[in-house]
């Protein structure tokens, strides 16, 4: 049995089901840091292993490998992630090239930003991560790298490293977090595409 099925699915959705089923107009991958950060770092306190299935299609061989994540794993993972996300392609007719060069999909992944009641910031370790699956791959436009921006709740720490990242691969936007806090009376929102915050009411 699997301990860290949330690694192995890292590993296996290519690309990540919601991604790939949209309309191809603009989708908000939300808080992806947030979310992945709870079992990445729960997995490696408990230093366990967890099973890494690579498949060769030409002679039908399966290797299977059980590995300790550690935080070079997680990093992986999380670059896994990132250039399957680069990989995600859309049908379209041709006018759409026309207008669009590149093939854009408007997958926004939102990291960072502040809580709305109680102070603090919400950077994570898978934050941190994700900034530096840009330093590791390089520049691209997809996933769009979207940072919620709050000059005076963010580590200053993390507001260095996501000005180094930006000089450097020119490939993170920034949102005012606090107005979009303000907008939606939550932390818990995203951003679609450009500039067009997302909210789920449930």
């Amino acid at each position: 049995m699997l301990k860290y099925p949330i690694t192995t699915q890292l590993l296996t959705n290519h690309p990540p089901p919601h991604v790939k089923e949209h309309d191809g107009a603009a989708i908000s991958l939300g808080r992806l840091d947030a979310f992945f950060d709870i079992y990445i770092e729960r997995d490696i306190a408990a230093g366990g292993e967890f099973l890494l299935i690579i498949v060769w299609v030409i002679g039908l061989t399966s290797i299977f490998l059980c590995t300790v994540l550690t935080e070079s794993t997680a990093q992986e993972l999380i670059d896994h992630l990132v250039i399957k996300l680069r990989l995600v392609r859309q049908l379209r007719p041709k006018a759409y090239e026309e207008i669009f060069a590149g093939d854009p999909i408007w997958a926004t992944l939102c990291i960072g930003g502040a809580r709305y009641t109680g102070g603090g910031h919400l950077v994570t370790k898978t934050s941190w991560r994700f900034l530096q699956s840009l330093v590791n791959l390089g520049p691209a436009p997809e996933p769009n790298f979207t940072v919620l921006w709050d000059v005076n709740s963010l580590p200053p720490g993390f507001r260095r490293k996501c000005a180094a990242v930006s000089v450097s691969t020119c490939s993170i936007q920034y949102i005012n977090d606090h107005l979009m806090r303000a907008a939606y009376r939550t932390d818990d929102y995203g951003v679609s595409c450009c500039v067009s915050g997302a909210f789920i009411f449930i």
